[in-house]
């Protein structure tokens, strides 16, 4: 039988998957919406917290940017394990494919 906090990661990831990225924001909203009746109501206040776990391992991608109109406040957008993401003039960075340090892996 899977934990709670098993059941929330395995929806976190189904949610991000098919929204085909997301803002944490709503992300959290709609994983309390979807595990409400089916979690302990304790483990739902762990959702946003799972979220950056799940982050800080590689499960999901985070891409922060700061708009021109708001060079004051840093937005983020969540994205599946293996996006490929493309930045402008031809510059690609694929999830998983740099080592935290910004080198190639070998």
């Amino acid at each position: 039988m899977r934990t709670d906090e098993e059941k929330i990661r395995q929806e976190i990831t189904k949610l991000v998957t098919e929204r085909q990225g997301c803002k944490a924001t709503e992300l959290a909203v709609a994983a309390v919406r979807t595990l409400i009746n089916r979690v302990d109501a304790r483990e739902l206040d762990k959702i946003p917290d799972i979220i950056d776990q799940m982050i800080r391992e590689k499960e999901l991608l985070e891409v922060e940017f700061v708009l021109p109109m708001m060079d004051w406040r840093c937005k983020s957008f969540l994205l599946p394990k293996g996006t490929e993401v493309k930045l402008s003039k031809g510059f690609v960075v694929q999830f998983g494919s740099l080592n935290e340090g910004g080198d190639e892996k070998p």
